[in-house]
């Protein structure tokens, strides 16, 4: 049976448009028991929409098993909860769950159809029940059907229509009893009450402290009359009473104080009520250290022009998540075996703390947990929430590691039976010769990496042609040829998104089968690869471009240093010589040509560790090396990326997967021309060769790496550069700023990318090799996969980030640095933050000094009538590691020249790591690339060395 299903949407350019899709009905889907469900169960379970989203954490115990999970309750909740839907996705996926997806949305004896004066809600819940009453039918009364709702009118329905009913918190207390381990689980939020105004009443006695949300109604009646604005909300992780929201249009917002934040969390959507004018003010240039329901905004020092500043009024949606963290440390006398009600502090330092109840207190004390958010009730200090889960010890860095990956949901679970399926068998070896493959075998092609590297996904070669001129090529690893698409495999890569390098781990974005293994480009194998080959003439102007499916056998994988060794060995002459210094000397003519195009270049400091493989922890951090040979292939990589936008661009217009990185709004500028200025440094920002040239101009005879520090500055001034659909954009978003590229997409690196999956399949498709899929001409795919892509390359760099922050910490647990050279970046009214070079980070420092006199216009501090601290200014610090509350190491500076007094308390101010970098780094292109956070950059071959003449380092 076909039926149409009508409906309207709006597109990315803001166009309405109504969708018709055809809704096919069958009569021949089955109960699921025996083949997904066992047929031994004593019940089976339905739940409804509701307990999904607020007890999926009870639905993820072991003992949970039988579930049958409704479409339209899967449709709901991928709706609602992106974080909940994988959870959900995953149990399905889990063969001892015997969780059963059953599609009565399209089954002829379970469909319903919306009644005109229903609300899509009310639809939703009829079908559940429905599909309740069917299954109830289907199996008699030998196999129990419960359905398990919290909502009352959803309830009285389905015991009206005498289906079995209960709430999941009746059915675990009384049906699972045997297991009390679920009632820690528990999230008793929506627990269904005698009487409904009870709660209402209790916290009227009790003294609200924070105003009541409006309904929706009231916000959807408030944007309509643009009463209220709407934007997410960004907490200041250096002081948690202070928030803003960007709408799409119009200037930023800023909220201050918890009651105006009124319990909207950190990536909330919420609505917001500007206040009268003369209750604007500035952000704060103090720097806060602790949460505290009572902060307000007097105690700022308020300083520059107000802005628009405004109270949260309501939260359209929530991003309500798991947090991890531990139990705080001032629990007083913690038992086991007695209900506890305890405060929960989550590592992230923008989220408050959270009130659980937990029956093992004792027990958890010192240990990462993660727990849920259940409700923010108006008169209460904290949210509430509840346990879901013991993760290991504090300070243990395999613990601490699994808490980076959890916090920035990184998937990190073992690959399914079900995907390894997909992968050939280990002995699996290249047929040559090959259909639709050139045979490059007798190419003297070689890979340049960094030392221990294992997924090499690419290698060169360069060889000189009878008319003078040269042959270039660069050859990638041809996943594609083992990632069929739509296969089990090619959806989990689409998931994952990325390879995640943590600095004591690799998250592999494919099986290591294929990364390691099959797909790498190693030496003296023959392999499969996507190759680009331009012919060059002498001064490397392209005369030509070809692609092509191959085969090659690399004769040699080098590491960046043993490449660099062979082109400054004047002894040497061979082939694999001649070939580097000709890929170099290309390379760098290049390069040259990028820049006068007006390609930024950027500092991005970066450290590695020396990792002791017993402990796992740090026995040394140095900041990583830069070679000639580095550039070297990251110019070639940038180069075979712009032929690629090209060619797919040019055969498919709407279809083409670009990464596009936007010209920064003027007003991104305004601090940082502002700070240079009390300097007498002036930068053009008109374009970025205005950009480039002026950067260049900077006089840096009294102290080099400021000139470094200058470019680190910029680059926090960048947009985020994102992966687009170019049918979804006019040709102004396909524009690479950083690199001044009209045209710029990800090929070269395939196996730790998934975009670069995608852009190797439609180059495939614009040379006839492969069909041009359903899947690669579906927009609205194709739009999903890469805001999903966006989100990973995002949480991916966060992560990382966070695990050179770890690292450093646990470096200098047991370490004291007498005398560091560090960089004043930005003096606020209490405090300066500082950068450290040879450790690659920044750090806040409190000041206690009483006569601290502080200018804004100038960017300086005065501190006893006599000592000057001003932008860029080089002090030396003392740097160590104290244990502060709640078990956070804190990372300590202290100013010894010079000799200021500064904060020692128990308060968390901790680092911002700049870059992560480890022996298993891959980035090899998109210098500016930026992503746009404040203190993320990509690699640079361009940044400029530690600082000359630096006083000799005192470490113990």
């Amino acid at each position: 049976m076909l039926k149409s299903k009508t409906f309207v949407k709006r597109t990315k350019k803001g166009n309405v448009v109504k969708v018709v899709k055809e809704h096919y009905l069958r009569d021949d889907i089955g109960t699921g028991v025996g083949t997904v469900l066992q047929a031994g169960a004593e019940c089976y379970v339905i739940p409804d929409t509701n307990v999904i989203l607020h007890q999926i954490t009870v639905m993820e115990n072991p003992v949970i098993t039988n579930v049958i999970v409704l479409q339209t309750v899967l449709d709901e909740v991928k709706n609602q909860n992106a974080s909940i839907y994988n959870r959900l996705r995953a149990l399905v996926g889990m063969q001892n769950k015997h969780f059963y997806v059953f599609s009565n949305e399209h089954h002829k004896e379970t469909y319903v159809e919306r009644i005109a004066s229903e609300s899509p809600n009310d639809r939703n819940d009829r079908a559940i029940r429905v599909a309740a009453l069917w299954y109830m039918r289907k199996l008699s009364e030998s196999k129990p059907v419960l359905l398990l709702t919290n909502d009352r009118a959803n309830m009285e329905k389905a015991k009206f229509e005498e289906i079995n009913v209960k709430t999941i918190q009746q059915y675990v207390r009384n049906d699972m009893k045997q297991h009390p381990q679920l009632l820690e689980f528990l999230n008793n939020s929506d627990e269904l009450e005698e009487d409904a105004e009870v709660n209402k009443s209790q916290r009227k006695t009790k003294g609200v402290l924070f105003q009541e949300h409006k309904s929706e109604a009231e916000i959807r009646r408030g944007l309509l009359s643009k009463t209220y604005i709407t934007g997410k909300l960004i907490v200041n992780r250096n002081n948690i009473n202070e928030a803003t929201i960007t709408p799409d249009h119009g200037d930023k917002i800023l909220i201050k104080g918890f009651e105006n934040i009124n319990r909207a969390i950190n990536g909330d959507i919420v609505a917001v009520e500007l206040l009268p004018r003369d209750q604007w003010t500035t952000p704060s240039t103090r720097i806060a250290q602790e949460q505290s329901v009572s902060s307000s905004s007097k105690d700022d020092h308020e300083v520059g022009d107000k802005i628009p500043t405004g109270r949260v009024v309501g939260i359209t949606k929530k991003n309500w998540r798991m947090y991890c963290g531990s139990l705080d440390e001032s629990t007083n006398d913690p038992k086991d075996g007695l209900v506890m009600r305890v405060l929960f502090s989550p590592v992230d330092r923008s989220i408050p703390k959270i009130r659980i109840s937990t029956r093992q207190c004792l027990s958890l004390m010192n240990k990462r947990i993660t727990v849920s958010i259940d409700e923010w009730k108006s008169d209460s200090k904290f949210p509430d929430g509840h346990y879901m889960s013991t993760l290991g010890d504090i300070y243990n860095t395999d613990v601490e590691s699994r808490v980076i990956l959890l916090e920035h949901d990184i998937p990190h679970y073992t690959f399914s039976e079900n995907i390894l399926n997909c992968l050939p068998q280990e002995d699996w070896k290249a047929t040559v010769p090959a259909p639709n493959r050139v045979d490059l075998r007798d190419e003297y092609v070689m890979s340049v990496d960094p030392p221990g590297c294992t997924d090499i996904d690419d290698a060169l070669h360069c060889k000189p042609l009878p008319n003078g001129n040269y042959q270039i090529g660069v050859h990638i690893a041809d996943v594609t040829h083992f990632v069929h698409e739509g296969s089990p495999l090619d959806d989990e890569a689409a998931k994952r998104g990325t390879t995640v390098y943590l600095v004591d781990r690799r998250i592999e974005m494919l099986p290591k089968l294929l990364t390691n293994n099959l797909c790498s480009l190693v030496s003296d194998v023959d392999r499969y690869a996507f190759s680009v080959i331009w012919e060059v003439d002498q001064d490397a102007q392209i005369i030509d471009v070809r692609f092509c499916k191959s085969v090659i056998r690399s004769r040699h994988s080098l590491t960046y240093e043993q490449a660099q060794n062979i082109i400054d060995d004047t002894n040497r002459d061979d082939l694999p010589a001649q070939a580097l210094r000709n890929l170099l000397k290309f390379s760098k003519l290049i390069k040259n040509r990028r820049r006068e195009a007006g390609s930024l270049s950027l500092a991005s400091p970066q450290v590695k560790f020396d990792i002791d493989r017993e402990s796992m922890n740090p026995t040394d951090v140095e900041m990583y090396q830069m070679r000639e040979t580095n550039s070297l292939v990251e110019e070639y990589m940038l180069l075979a990326n712009v032929s690629v936008a090209k060619k797919i661009l040019h055969e498919f217009p709407t279809l083409a997967c670009l990464r596009g990185h936007p010209r920064p709004a003027p007003e991104k500028f305004d601090q940082l021309l502002k700070t240079l200025s009390t300097v007498d440094v002036q930068l053009d920002t008109t374009s970025s060769k205005a950009l480039n040239d002026s950067l260049n101009a900077i006089d840096h005879s009294a102290d080099e790496y400021v000139d470094t520090l200058v470019r680190i500055l910029v680059t926090r001034c960048m947009e985020q550069a994102i992966y687009l659909v170019s049918g979804d954009h006019e040709p102004d978003a396909y524009v690479h700023y950083g690199l001044a590229a009209p045209l710029y997409t990800h090929f070269t690196s395939p196996i730790r990318r998934y975009a670069d999956v995608i852009v190797h399949r439609l180059l495939a498709c614009s040379l006839g090799l492969y069909p041009l899929s359903k899947r690669l001409t579906d927009r609205e795919l194709a739009r999903t996969i890469v805001d999903g892509l966006n989100k990973r390359n995002r949480m991916a760099q966060y992560s990382e980030r966070a695990s050179v922050e770890l690292y450093t910490n646990t470096f200098f647990a047991n370490r004291l640095v007498e005398c560091e050279d560090a960089y004043v970046v930005r003096v606020r009214s209490n405090g300066l933050i500082l950068f450290v070079p040879r450790y690659g980070f920044e750090h806040n420092v409190k000041i206690l000094e009483e006569s601290c006199q502080y200018d804004d216009a100038g960017e300086y501090m005065v501190l006893r009538d006599t000592i000057k601290i001003k932008t860029f200014q080089r002090v030396g610090v003392k740097i160590f590691v104290n244990r502060g509350k709640n078990y956070r190491r804190r990372l300590v500076m202290q100013v010894v020249e010079p000799d200021i007094m500064f904060a020692m308390d128990t308060k968390d101010l901790t680092a911002n790591m700049l870059m992560s970098g480890t022996d298993d780094d891959k980035r090899k292109e998109d210098v500016t690339d930026v992503t746009g956070d404040v203190t993320l950059f990509e690699k640079s071959s361009d940044a400029a060395s530690e600082p000359k003449n630096k006083k000799k380092k005192r470490t113990k």
